[in-house]
C-alpha cells in the first residue's frame, strides 16, 4: 500500500466538573498565558478552562482554547483569555499564534491575520526546523557566555519552565495513559542562547530564541514498601504490564498488507495485579522483508479521555521506516566488538521476555506452512544485540536502543518423549530489526520471510 489512508476530524467541547479538559489542553492554555506574559510583562495565571475546539488533519492539528485567567495585579480579577496553537505531527512542533484576553464587543479582532508572517527574514529566523541538539558534554554548562544554570528559587518564580517539561514529557510518553505529572520532579535546568550581549546571566531565561536542557526524575510508585523509583534521564517511563487474556480482535486483509485491531486484558503488578483493558493495532506488510508496525499500544481511553488515534498512519521521517534488506549473520568474532554488540545474559532473557516474543514472531513467519508448531519447544541459546549508537553508558542499555538488530540462536525440540527422547533440529537463527519512531513511539519489527535452519557450530 503506497498511500496510507488519511483521516480528518473536528472536536468541540465545553468543560464541566464531570468532564474536565484533557491535561494537554490545560498545558496549552498555560503556555498561551506564558507567551502573553512574556510579551506584555504581565503576570496572568490560569484559573480554568471554559471550552476548546480541535481540528485534526494529518500531518497537523489546530487548537482553539478559551480559558479564564486571573490577574493578581488587579486584585485577582478574572478575564476571559483566548489562545490558539498549530501543532505539526512531523517533528512534534507547537506554535502559538494567538494569546490574548478576549476582545470586547467594540474592540477590533486582529485574528484575521492568523497565518500571516511579516517577512521572509522573520520566517527563517523563528521557524527552526533543524534537529534538536544532543545533551551537552560534561563541562558544557561552564560556558557562562552561552549557558545559564537556573537556580531553584527561579524555578518557583518561573513556573512556565515546568510547562515546557510537562509538554515534552507527555509528548515522549503518549502511549502511557496513567502518567501522574505531579510525580515529575525537576532536578536541573540549563538555558542556552547564542546571544552574548545580555547584561545579567539570568536574562537568558527570557531570551527570544533559547534551548532549555532539563533533568528530571519521575517517581510513579512512591510508597513505604518500594520507595521512589525514578526513571533514568531521557528514557521512556518503564511500566511492567503483563498479558492476562484476549477479549476480541478484528483483522482486515488486502494484499499486500493486513491490519489487526486487538482488545486485550493486561495485568499491572505495580497496582496490586489490577486488570486494565488494553488496545493495540498492527500494520503488517507481506511481501519482501516481513515488516510488522505497531501504531497503537495503550490502555483503553476512558469515557472522558480524548482518543488520539487520529494520527494512525503518521510517520515522522524516513529514518523510522527502514525497508532495507536485513544483514547476514555476523562473522565469527563480530560479537567481540563491545562498542556495537552486547551479548545478553541468561538472567536478562528472563527479565526481558519480549525478546522471546521477537523470536516467536520470526519463527512463525519462517514456518507459516507448518501447522503443528509448538512454540513451547523453542529454546533460546544465545542473543546478541547490535546498535550503531556508541554513546550508551552501560553495555546492556543496547537492549533498549531505539534502533537495534537482534541476532538470536535457538533450537527446536518437537519430538520429546520416553521412546525417542529429544530430537532437536539443527540450530536455527532469527534476525530481527527494531525501529522505534522517536516522536510517536511507533515500533516496527522486520525479519526475513525465508529464514531457514542453519547448521551452526
Amino acid at each position: 500500500m503506497k498511500a496510507k489512508p488519511g483521516l480528518c476530524n473536528f472536536v468541540a467541547s465545553e468543560t464541566t466538573k464531570d468532564k474536565p479538559a484533557p491535561r494537554y489542553i490545560v498545558l496549552y492554555a498555560r503556555l498561551g498565558i506564558h507567551k502573553y506574559n512574556m510579551i506584555q510583562g504581565t503576570n496572568l495565571e490560569l484559573h480554568g478552562i471554559e471550552k476548546y475546539n480541535v481540528f485534526h488533519k494529518v500531518p497537523y492539528s489546530i487548537y482553539f482554547v478559551t480559558a479564564v485567567a486571573k490577574d493578581p495585579a488587579a486584585g485577582g480579577s478574572l478575564v476571559t483569555f483566548q489562545t490558539s496553537f498549530y501543532e505539526e505531527v512531523y517533528g512534534k512542533s507547537l506554535s502559538c499564534f494567538i494569546a490574548r484576553p478576549k476582545p470586547g464587543p467594540h474592540e477590533e479582532d486582529n485574528a484575521y491575520n492568523l497565518w500571516v508572517q511579516s517577512d521572509n527574514e522573520s520566517d527563517d529566523e523563528t521557524e527552526d526546523k533543524s534537529e534538536l541538539p544532543e545533551w551537552p558534554g560534561e563541562n558544557a554548562f561552564d560556558d557562562k557566555k552561552h549557558y545559564y544554570v537556573v537556580k531553584k528559587s527561579e524555578l518557583r518564580e518561573n513556573d512556565w519552565i515546568r510547562v515546557y517539561l510537562e509538554l515534552a514529557f507527555l509528548t515522549a510518553h503518549l502511549s502511557i495513559r496513567s502518567l501522574d505529572l505531579s510525580k515529575v520532579v525537576i532536578t536541573k535546568v540549563a538555558v542556552y542562547t547564542s546571544d552574548e550581549d545580555m547584561a545579567l546571566p539570568n536574562e537568558k531565561l527570557n531570551a527570544r530564541n533559547a534551548i532549555f536542557y532539563i533533568k528530571y526524575k519521575y517517581c510513579p510508585n512512591e510508597n513505604e514498601d518500594h520507595g521512589c523509583k525514578p526513571t533514568r534521564d531521557g528514557v521512556a517511563i518503564g511500566t511492567n504490564l503483563e498479558l492476562h487474556g484476549i477479549e476480541k480482535y478484528n483483522v482486515f486483509h488486502k494484499v499486500p498488507y493486513s491490519i489487526y485491531f486487538v482488545t486485550a486484558v493486561a495485568k499491572d503488578p505495580a497496582a496490586g495485579g489490577s486488570l486494565v483493558t488494553f488496545q493495540t493495532s498492527f500494520y503488517e506488510e507481506v511481501f519482501g522483508v516481513k515488516s510488522l508496525s505497531c501504531f497503537i499500544a495503550r490502555p483503553k481511553p476512558g469515557p472522558h479521555e480524548e482518543d488520539n488515534a487520529y494520527n494512525l498512519w503518521v510517520q515522522s521521517d524516513d529514518e523510522f521506516e527502514d525497508k532495507s534488506e536485513l544483514p547476514e549473520w555476523p562473522g565469527e568474532n563480530a560479537f567481540d566488538d563491545k562498542k556495537h554488540y552486547y551479548v545478553v545474559k541468561k538472567s536478562e532473557l528472563r527479565e526481558n521476555d519480549w525478546i522471546r516474543v521477537y523470536l516467536e514472531l520470526a519463527f512463525l513467519t519462517a514456518h507459516l506452512s507448518i501447522r503443528s508448531l509448538d512454540l513451547s519447544k523453542v529454546v533460546i541459546t544465545k542473543v546478541a544485540v547490535y546498535t550503531s549508537d556508541e554513546d550508551m553508558a552501560l553495555p546492556n542499555e543496547k537492549l533498549n536502543a531505539r534502533n537495534a538488530i537482534f541476532y538470536i540462536k535457538y533450537k527446536y525440540c518437537p519430538n520429546e518423549n520416553e521412546d525417542h527422547g529429544c530430537k532437536p533440529t539443527r540450530d536455527g537463527v532469527a534476525i530481527v530489526r527494531r525501529n522505534m519512531d522517536k516522536i510517536s513511539g511507533d515500533i516496527t519489527l522486520s525479519f526475513q520471510g525465508d529464514c531457514k535452519y542453519l547448521n551452526l557450530t
